[in-house]
């Protein structure tokens, strides 16, 4: 046989064995991710494809208007537009996203984060949009010159390698933190608590050198790339203007010059390197220093070769100290302190999307995630119940969506709050066997968090967020009705506990992450701390203050008296903000009409064909998925030089 006829045989061969390929996929679909009776739904447009489960349709609308003002509006990295497919996942307890390029893809898991330090008090899904659609715009202008050439010839896996190898996950993350401050009212860059492990290396006198901080370090203190990258892409977007970035972008895509590229172009158009850059921009950080602090340290970490955390500190009825300890090579667990001086792990924690727990003596309680167990997009958040007594631990509830468990004063409920996967929120009371006895709902933009009770279980308290605005409101149990206790303010409000007749709680309303009580028969609110570094997590214990309090050497507990701070009354939470409208949230919703959607359009996709040298020999290989990756699949051949065998093989 000649070799032109084995290779028309073999061309032949590979054609009819990816036709195979693609019916066996197309007629056995795996629902190893999602539900089979999702209703999915799909808005199509010259900007977007975005799938989302019909029941979320008001968040989808949301996103889109984002996105779509974004499309429309933001050149400052180029001019480069083309479509990409999003997915909305409403099922998962953590709150995440992500922009791929190979595949060229997006997916939001939207519900949010319950601990508002973490992105402010800006609605989640707008922030989610906003953040991971600059993403896309550095993609999209990222297909350009040889990344384009790569992408024609080996598909997005290929772009998408050049892309990463070019540009710093400082800049991609930094600059999409930028994005989202900026067309927010808040956005990680305007909170106190971003900057507070930067605070707490200043305080300590320590800068770490660019090389450090851009490697990491499981030994000491370094703030991740979403830090310091914000602080030195915004630099550059204050002294240059929106387009800062825009040329060195396109220079270092483009590799000019070859080696390097990202550095020397940024040396070219701005003067800087990374180094220098990174330097200028922290001068610009300094955090005004506090006079000596008389509190007195209870725990620090005293390891010098890692970074140890302790949080959520409470007193016992005998004084002993109770605290979450967590560190970079240890599993999280719940520690007592004795007044002897000896410490006892009391439970090791599980994965949790909530590093807290909350204290009934002789009660613990958390929360624990887990996935579904045929479901991999399906995950739960669990409460958990430990007695310090009996040292029993026990799983109260199965397959449920709960955070923030709080205990009662009578230690016969809980309170929690529910968020499911419609985009409905609510507070739910519970018996200790995890069955439900009231529920209390909220609406599409209202989120209810830090329930607590007060006043002999007949009423409780929470921080209700909405529209970027916060406030905390108390709700009678037994008539359901609801009232205001502060006014709604542009700020975070956290970590809500009662006393008696005090309200207290941490904001970050005057630019510091500071601790505030509001006496309930005056109405009058205290400012309780000034510390410029921030504290968030505390307790009340008689009259001692416990708190955290990140240090250079990770977050300490300190405990300090209660006597001269109720002399400082403050105002902050007196008048009602306006709700917060910039040129993102201004744009009327899409009247786009979706449409249903389904394997028929929500096709397989080809995404990368690449010829690679293997072993040996070489090989080609295809890879392709469908956009909510229900169908993957691979076809590659192989050459083996050795004894010019063929082989082809598929999935």
């Amino acid at each position: 046989m000649s070799f032109r006829g084995y290779e028309k045989r073999f061309i032949t061969w590979c054609f009819l064995s990816f036709c195979f390929l693609e019916t066996t996929l197309l007629s056995g679909q795996s629902f190893s991710g999602f539900h089979p009776s999702t209703r999915w739904m799909k808005i199509e447009t010259n900007e977007v494809n975005m799938y989302y489960p019909k029941e979320i349709e008001f968040k989808a609308r949301q996103a889109f208007q984002k996105i779509k003002y974004a499309y429309d509006q933001d050149t400052t990295l180029g001019n480069h537009k083309f479509k990409i497919n999003i997915v909305l996942q409403n099922q998962k307890v953590i709150a995440n996203g992500f922009v791929s390029i190979g595949p060229w893809q997006s997916e939001f898991f939207l519900t949010p984060p319950h601990d508002p330090y973490v992105l402010g008090p800006i609605d989640w899904t707008d922030a989610l949009s906003i953040h991971e659609y600059r993403h896309v715009i550095q993609g999209m202008n990222s297909r350009i010159g040889i990344n384009n050439l790569l992408y024609h010839i080996l598909g997005e896996e290929a772009w998408g390698a050049s892309q990463g190898l070019v540009i710093p996950d400082w800049f991609a993350e930094g600059d999409a933190v930028h994005s989202e401050t900026i067309h927010t009212n808040a956005g990680r860059g305007v909170l106190p608590s971003f900057l507070s492990e930067f605070r707490a290396l200043q305080r300590d006198q320590i800068q770490w050198p660019y090389i450090k901080i851009r490697n990491r370090s499981l030994k000491d203190l370094t703030p991740n790339h979403y830090v310091y990258g914000y602080w030195m892409t915004n630099y550059l977007y204050e002294k240059f203007g929106s387009n800062a970035w825009k040329k060195t972008y396109h220079d270092a895509i483009r590799y000019k010059p070859l080696f390097f590229s990202f550095k020397n172009a940024l040396k070219k158009n701005t003067g800087f390197t990374p180094a220098t850059l990174y330097e200028k921009s922290i001068q610009e950080l300094k955090a005004m220093q506090d006079e000596k602090i008389q509190d007195s340290i209870l725990l620090k970490n005293n390891s010098a070769s890692t970074i140890k955390n302790f949080i959520s500190p409470k007193r016992l009825p005998d004084g002993s100290l109770i605290y979450l300890e967590d560190s970079y090579n240890v599993l999280p667990s719940i520690k007592i302190a004795y007044r002897n001086g000896t410490k006892k792990t009391q439970v090791i924690q599980g994965i949790t999307v909530e590093n807290d727990y909350t204290l009934s003596y002789p009660y613990l309680a958390w929360t624990e995630t887990g996935t579904d167990a045929r479901w991999a997009n399906t995950t739960y958040s669990n409460i958990f119940l430990h007695n310090l007594q009996t040292h029993e631990t026990k799983k109260i509830s199965h397959n449920q969506k709960y955070f923030r468990p709080a205990l009662s004063q009578f230690r016969t409920k809980i309170v929690c709050m529910e968020y499911l996967p419609n985009g409905q929120s609510s507070i739910k009371i519970l018996d200790f066997l995890g069955h439900v006895l009231q529920s209390i709902p909220f609406g599409d933009t209202q989120l209810p968090t830090f329930p607590v009770f007060e006043k002999g279980d007949t009423t409780l308290l929470s921080i209700l967020r909405g529209n970027g605005l916060s406030q905390i409101i108390r709700i009678n149990l037994n008539t359901g009705e609801r009232n205001p206790i502060t006014k709604k303010q542009n700020c975070i409000i956290s970590n809500l506990s009662v006393i008696h007749d005090t309200i207290y709680f941490s904001s970050d309303i005057n630019g510091r992450d500071n601790i505030y009580a509001r006496i309930e028969k005056s109405g009058s609110v205290y400012q309780l701390t000034d510390n410029s570094i921030g504290i968030r997590q505390f307790t009340i214990s008689g009259q001692e203050l416990l708190y955290s309090i990140q240090s250079s050497r990770g977050i300490e507990i300190r405990t300090r008296p209660l006597h001269d701070e109720w002399s400082r009354v403050v105002n902050y939470f007196d008048k009602d903000l306006p709700i917060y409208q910039n040129e993102y949230e201004s744009q009327p919703l899409s009247t786009v009409t979706p449409k249903p959607a389904g394997l028929v359009n929500n096709p397989f996709r080809i995404f990368s064909w690449s010829w690679r040298p293997d072993q040996g020999g070489t090989s080609f290989q295809i890879l392709g998925q469908n956009v909510l990756r229900s169908i993957q699949g691979d076809l590659g051949y192989q050459y083996q030089q050795e004894d010019r065998s063929h082989n082809i093989n598929g999935s």
